[in-house]
């Protein structure tokens, strides 16, 4: 009996939970436009939130069923237990159960909050409005949707096996081309990039999701714009000029990302994969870069012969230099010599001319005080006074003066009268 009585409840706690699970917003991964056999992570996936118009209605329905039922419910649960039961009291229930349902699923869906990492784009009903930095948004409940981009970094990558390997972002085949030499070679690039915030509003009108822009910005024009870079290369010439090739795509590419609403954070080609062709590449390049060896080598070598030659033109010229500073040092020194020597013989010459002048000044002076003392002599000399000397030292004897005639001639001084 009791099981019979409880049996009107299951069904209608089972649909409650059914509509409390309509009513709530929650996220809801959008993929669009992604190539077949491209691998995309979950951190590209683009989301909604918040319930379309439809599904309001839909709610509202729910809602009154529910409200419905659960009057039923109170109704069969008095008439099983013979209890007499005025209509207005399941009404008044279901009125203020469908109540409460309306408000808790108006509720839910009227506020987003966007992460950190994230922007949002409000739509209303299907027009973008306007965009929605990360934090707490109120939103027309039914009416608006939140369409959320991730604007963290991510990588694309061309791999030969995107779905099994790799931990990239985004991860797709390679390009495939044929060289002029008739080279098969698979060429592989890289990039990194993010979504520009203040374009979210730009992609979600011309692409809907980040990963259909990736693929109309970045994959599609990328492969075109390769292709057409690299042709006329052969094989060789593609592996030594890769680096070239990559800037120059980068450069034509880039305009197209950003322009997108894609901000390219960095482009790089990776060595391209030639196949069974890459022994003998490898073998050519071996064998040129010998050459290149061999090239360099001689040249070290007529370097070193220079080199040797400069230094030996360098050291006779600095002998020279030293024979030639050695004999001007010489040649100053013998100058100076002379120099000393004459100004040696010329101090000697002026000491001879002093001394000289010294000792005709005393001679002069000499003769000049005999000369003086002569003439004081001869002033004092008298002729008594020479008589008198003359005589006055007279020892007796006569001197004899010899004439013809042999007889002696003297005339001796009388006494003065």
């Amino acid at each position: 009996m009791n099981a019979i009585r409880l049996s009107p409840v299951i069904p209608a706690t089972t649909l409650m939970g059914l509509v409390l699970s309509a009513c709530a917003t929650g996220e809801q991964p959008v993929r669009m436009g992604t190539a077949s056999g491209d691998y995309v992570s979950p951190a590209l996936a683009t989301v909604t939130v918040g319930q379309k118009l439809n599904e309001g209605v839909s709610t509202l329905l729910a809602c009154l069923v529910m409200a419905a039922i659960v009057g039923a419910v109170i109704w069969g649960l008095a008439r099983y237990g013979k209890k007499e039961l005025k209509l207005r009291l399941p009404v008044a229930v279901g009125v203020v159960v469908f109540v409460v349902l309306i408000a808790v699923a108006v509720s839910s869906a009227a506020y987003v909050s966007i992460d950190a990492g994230r922007v949002g784009v409000l739509v209303s009903q299907g027009r973008a409005v306007q965009t929605l930095e990360p934090g707490f948004h109120l939103i027309t409940p039914y009416w608006q949707q939140v369409v959320m981009y991730s604007t963290r970094d991510w990588t694309f990558i061309t791999m030969s096996n995107p779905i099994e390997q790799g931990s990239e972002d985004y991860r797709t085949y390679p390009l495939s081309i044929i060289t002029e030499d008739g080279v098969s070679a698979s060429v592989k690039f890289s990039m990194q990039g993010r979504l520009n915030p203040s374009m979210a509003l730009y992609v979600y009108e011309h692409y809907g999701t980040l990963e259909n822009a990736i693929v109309q910005l970045i994959k599609s024009p990328s492969l075109g714009i390769v292709r057409t870079r690299i042709q006329g290369f052969s094989a060789i010439d593609l592996v030594s000029n890769i680096d070239a090739v990559s800037e120059d795509v980068e450069s034509q590419l880039r305009p197209i990302v950003e322009g997108g609403g894609i901000t390219m954070v960095f482009f790089s080609f990776r060595k391209p994969d030639l196949g069974e062709w890459e022994d003998e590449l490898n073998n050519a390049r071996v064998a040129e870069q010998q050459a290149v060896v061999a090239e360099q080598q001689v040249a070290i070598a007529e370097a070193d012969a220079r080199r040797a030659a400069a230094e030996a033109e360098g050291n006779r010229q600095v002998t020279e230099i030293n024979a030639k500073a050695q004999a001007a040092a010489t040649l100053a020194q013998r100058r100076a010599d002379a120099d000393a020597d004459l100004y040696a013989a010329q101090q000697d010459a002026e000491a001879a001319r002093i001394a000289a002048g010294a000792d005709a000044y005393a001679i002069l002076a000499r003769a000049k005080a005999e000369a003086e003392a002569n003439a004081l002599v001869a002033d004092s000399l008298t002729p008594d006074l020479i008589l008198y000397t003359l005589w006055g030292n007279w020892n007796g004897q006569l001197p004899v003066w010899m004439t013809g005639q042999a007889e002696p001639v003297i005339s001796v001084p009388g006494p003065t009268p």
